[in-house]
């Protein structure tokens, strides 16, 4: 499959994924209370956070595979070895561990539900970083799509049963979100070892353990620095969400907390072109790499803004079917806010990519997140002072607008090109649009 094409399909992927994201947004809140919800969510913001942490050393195979392709077997063999042995000691030490504190008070029940995912989210990073890495991207997005699908197919079920007792609600949601999982990772596993095993040779050299020295300093050293940038990365995007939480109470908290997961759809829209340039931009020479950064981040900020204007218009009306209206139309305004930040940092994360998987720098990407974290604390101390939630909002698109700012002046000084080769549009980047939609319609006219 040719890049524009799989482009194509990813927005269709991610289309579908992000109305699914909608879907369970307002079928959450029109089944649970408001401050349940918000300990749901609580749950899957930390288990985002985990997931980036761990993510990083799930990075280098993503890293390695592209580059050094004659070395596949020992890269996956000693991969599975970690991943193993990693998620053994999180189930069988950690879990029981934090579940303790839970149960005497210490921590809340989110976090218990979160270690519990932990392992699986670990695998399922593992899994899509060999899919990216090999540029397998129609399994890719198949995966990606499993775990949001299956956990709003069987939610509805659970909301046409409807529950009586309203405390059992949140138990049950918590179940069919570690179930989701579990498939999702089965399903993923299997494409990627599939894959693997079509490099190798035999479905035993994919499955099989082994170690390699190359490998695990690879893993820890440029893990342990591609972990450390996740966790910044995904600390950037939620500064605004954690203070609102510290500062206005858990209400709010939940409220803020929907604008955030319905403006991050547009974030999940702009990741199409991220999957689909990975394996290029890291196993590419030199300038192909520069060369493919600088049409991606123009394109980037091309998708993300048309996307923005559709959102923007249609789901202030699809905020109207979530439940308890009156306290989710507030949402509205911080949504609007969050979008334009948004779209700077789509085209932002083309350049982290960059950073990370073209110069094999994950150290520079800590900084560049820094930056923008330190931005983004520093204006929601004021803003969220006078302006409550819209003020968080307010603070987030400021920091990802100057963050983005900030990485053209780092690409153009350590590239040597022009800084406005990223965001300075020019005709050719309308064409791939333009083909798409003449593929649409060739597709739409033979199934019609």
């Amino acid at each position: 499959m040719n890049n524009r094409k799989a482009t194509f399909f990813s927005f269709i992927y991610r289309g579908l994924s992000s109305a699914i994201s909608f879907l369970t947004i307002i079928a959450t809140g029109r089944f649970l209370g408001v401050a349940d919800r918000g300990q749901l969510q609580f749950s899957q913001v930390l288990l985002n956070g985990s997931q980036n942490f761990l993510g990083g050393y799930t990075n280098w195979y993503g890293y390695a595979l592209p580059k050094r392709g004659e070395d596949t077997e020992n890269i996956i063999q000693t991969g599975n070895l970690i991943l193993c042995v990693a998620s053994i000691f999180i189930w069988i030490v950690l879990t029981p561990l934090t579940w303790w504190l839970v149960t005497h008070h210490i921590l809340l029940e989110a976090w218990g539900w979160m270690v519990i995912c932990m392992p699986l989210a670990f695998l399922f990073n593992y899994a899509t970083r060999i899919l990216n890495a090999l540029h397998d991207i129609t399994w890719l997005n198949r995966s990606n799509l499993a775990q949001p699908l299956v956990f709003l197919l069987v939610y509805l079920v659970l909301l046409a049963i409807h529950p009586e007792r309203e405390a059992d609600r949140l138990f049950y949601s918590y179940c069919i979100w570690s179930a989701s999982w579990v498939f999702a990772v089965i399903l993923s596993l299997t494409a990627a070892y599939h894959r693997v095993a079509q490099r190798v040779g035999s479905w035993k050299k994919a499955l099989g353990i082994g170690f390699s020295k190359v490998e695990w300093r690879g893993t820890v050293s440029y893990g342990s620095w591609s972990s450390i940038s996740n966790i910044v990365h995904y600390f950037n995007y939620r500064v605004d969400y954690f203070y609102v939480l510290s500062t206005l109470g858990k209400t709010i908290f939940s409220i803020y907390g929907t604008a955030v997961g319905a403006a991050e759809v547009l974030n999940t829209l702009s990741q199409s072109i991220v999957s689909v340039v990975f394996a290029r931009m890291t196993g590419a020479a030199h300038d192909d790499a520069i060369s493919v950064t600088t049409k991606a981040s123009r394109q980037s900020l091309i998708t993300s803004t048309g996307f923005a204007f559709i959102i923007a218009l249609a789901f202030p009306f699809l905020f109207m079917l979530l439940g308890h209206h009156g306290a989710y139309l507030k949402a509205i305004l911080p949504f609007w806010i969050l979008l334009p930040g948004l779209i700077f940092k789509a085209a932002s994360n083309i350049l982290l990519q960059y950073a990370t998987n073209s110069l094999g720098q994950p150290k520079t990407a800590i900084w560049m997140n820094g930056l923008a974290v330190i931005i983004n604390l520093a204006c929601c101390v004021p803003l969220v002072h006078f302006f409550g939630m819209v003020g968080a909002a307010l603070a987030s698109t400021c920091a990802y607008f100057f963050g983005f700012v900030a990485y053209c002046f780092w690409f153009a000084r350590v590239t040597g090109t022009s800084q406005r080769a990223l965001w300075q549009l020019r005709k050719e980047d309308f064409i791939p649009y333009w083909e798409i939609i003449l593929l649409a319609k060739k597709k739409f006219a033979r199934s019609a």
